[in-house]
């Protein structure tokens, strides 16, 4: 599956994709499925299949941050935040179980070691604040010097580092899926490739 928890935010959270629910109880019961539907699909091709192709999952992860680090509010939101688009599906193949804030570490049935790579899909980091979520945003403000893409988010390398780092410690191997940025300017994109890969550099030294 590509980007899963992007289905449970757009859909389920934030209401900007059909069934357009803002629900957390509905989000957390589509994440829980969602993981058991990965388990049934990677089992299904490998039976079906005799040249043993490599099946995984891929996320979009975000670098997140809180918006005041001094805020506590800010703080346990963007732990939240983490927790459920960067860490589950990671928790969940890993140890084969729904961890929080899905489930309580209860076991998911099939779910274990059904990955034979990682795909990261990175764009940018995520400031986040306590009132994102009543303000039905995802991504807070920019810090105002920032460099924006045409979409409005910020250019900021480090973060691919930090995730590659973060990734390391499961045994798949990990797969750039998606990185880029939107811009008409052709030095900006040249820029941000360049920037992306030292922090890939970085990261595999």
């Amino acid at each position: 599956i590509n980007e899963p928890l992007v289905v449970v935010t757009e859909s389920y959270l934030m209401g900007n994709w059909p069934p357009q629910h803002k629900d957390m109880g509905e989000a957390l019961l589509v994440a829980r499925h969602l993981l058991l539907a990965h388990a049934k699909m990677y089992q299904a091709i490998k039976e079906a299949t005799t040249h043993r192709p490599q099946v995984g999952v891929v996320l979009n992860m975000s670098h997140f941050q809180p918006k005041n680090p001094d805020s506590p509010g800010d703080r346990a939101m963007c732990d939240t935040a983490d927790a459920l688009i960067n860490q589950y599906f990671l928790t969940g193949i890993d140890k084969g179980i729904f961890p929080p804030p899905v489930g309580q570490g209860e076991e998911a049935p099939g779910v274990k070691g059904t990955w034979d790579l990682i795909g990261l899909n990175y764009y940018s980091r995520m400031l986040v604040s306590a009132e994102m979520l009543a303000k039905g945003a995802l991504m807070g403000e920019p810090p105002p010097d920032a460099e924006l893409s045409l979409m409005g988010w910020e250019v900021y390398p480090e973060g691919i580092y930090h995730l590659l780092k973060r990734l390391a410690q499961y045994s798949p191997p990990i797969y750039i899926t998606e990185n880029g940025t939107s811009t008409q300017d052709e030095d900006a994109r040249c820029r941000y490739v360049l920037r992306h890969l030292r922090q890939v550099h970085q990261a595999l030294s």
